[in-house]
């Protein structure tokens, strides 16, 4: 399956992701994961629309977080 592949330009189409793979980590176990998801997809759009820099929106993403975890 991640062989050299000619649509790629010769290069292996999945060893990208069994890089990836390698130093990966899965979500953490937590009841309230799903808010907490929330909390940063909403900091990666304030990012991305320029309405937050990087450092408020991740500080504000975090803080909701710890919040959310201190409940």
């Amino acid at each position: 399956m991640n062989k050299e592949d000619p649509y790629f330009g010769g290069e292996k189409a999945f060893q990208v992701f069994l890089d990836t793979m390698k130093t990966a980590k899965h979500f953490p176990y937590v009841s309230s994961w799903n808010e907490i998801d929330v909390f940063f997809t909403t900091a990666m759009q304030e990012i991305s629309l320029g309405t937050k820099t990087v450092q408020q929106a991740l500080d504000d993403a975090a803080a909701s977080s710890q919040e959310t975890l201190g409940q």
